[in-house]
């Protein structure tokens, strides 16, 4: 038997990290564009640069060149220096996408 949710908060995932810099507000919040954009890094330390376009409705993605690339998000708001939401799939890819689509192991995933 699978559980199903009932309520929004039981599919609701907060996540936060507060990180303490001696930087003004406004280079700090350009800073974390750049490292969620051009400087991204896996967490292994390999360069994974994406894209951020920096205003409401922008995409975040990575670009791989010849129209290819994987959609991350979309920037739902931004208040600079002091907010920036986006919103979609962030990292979820295929395999999660597969185990939340299927409903049914006799289903074939699409890839």
């Amino acid at each position: 038997m699978t559980a199903v949710a009932s309520k929004m908060e039981d599919l609701t995932i907060d996540i936060r990290e507060e990180i303490y810099v001696r930087a003004p507000l406004d280079v700090t919040f350009e800073s974390l564009l750049e490292q969620l954009g051009p400087l991204n890094e896996v967490d292994t330390g390999r360069a994974m640069p994406m894209k951020l376009e920096a205003w409401p409705g922008g995409r975040w993605f990575r670009d791989f060149g010849e129209g290819n690339g994987h959609f991350w998000g979309s920037v739902q708001a931004i208040k600079r220096p002091t907010l920036l939401e986006i919103c979609g799939p962030l990292f979820m890819s295929t395999r999660l996408h597969r185990i939340c689509s299927t409903g049914s192991r006799k289903k074939k995933a699409a890839h």
